[in-house]
């Protein structure tokens, strides 16, 4: 599945692009293509499992936070505008 949706233009020289949707389904495939268990994943962005568990509830999903979403792309290499770098 493919995210990003090409760049648009908001007002005079401002381009954005868009992110992905902040859905279940997203974060399990985010997490499933980084190759990670609900376990890691749940270490890695701060969360007890059965916490991260609640995120990836297609029934009842309690979404990442906007800046949770967007580390979580960083993380993952798929931020449509910043990638991590080494120190």
């Amino acid at each position: 599945m493919i995210y990003f949706v090409a760049n648009h233009s908001i007002g005079k020289g401002h381009i954005v692009k868009q992110l992905p949707p902040n859905t279940p389904e997203t974060i399990i495939e985010i997490r499933q293509r980084m190759g990670l268990t609900q376990t890691e994943l749940a270490h890695k962005m701060g969360y007890q499992l059965r916490a991260w568990q609640f995120k990836e509830d297609r029934n009842k999903p309690r979404r990442l936070m906007a800046g949770e979403f967007e580390y979580l792309l960083l993380l993952a290499g798929e931020h449509p505008e910043f990638i991590l770098t080494p120190r």
